[in-house]
């Protein structure tokens, strides 16, 4: 399908995705930033404590916007994830 409504709303789709990956690309800068800290300090890469209330938090706020909580369990796994090889590279 072709028509109008479906191009304006895959091309608002196409602006939510853009500002998800720059949301991302952000993210990725602060993880180095916070590897650079935890590396002069001593700190540990991997606070699971911060992981548990982190992914709680984003779960809660999702289920209040009507999101699935595995959709944003998944995701944000893969965040941190991604996270902790950003700050283990630094």
């Amino acid at each position: 399908m072709d028509r109008p409504d479906f191009r304006r709303l895959r091309a608002a789709i196409d602006a939510v995705d853009s500002v998800f990956v720059s949301a991302l690309a952000k993210r990725a800068t602060l993880s180095r930033k916070i590897g650079a800290l935890k590396k002069r300090g001593g700190g540990a890469v991997i606070d699971e404590k911060r992981k548990k209330q982190l992914i709680a938090a984003r779960v809660s706020k999702g289920k209040k916007k009507g999101l699935s909580p595995l959709l944003v369990r998944e995701v944000f796994e893969a965040v941190h994830k991604d996270s902790v090889k950003i700050q283990k590279r630094v």
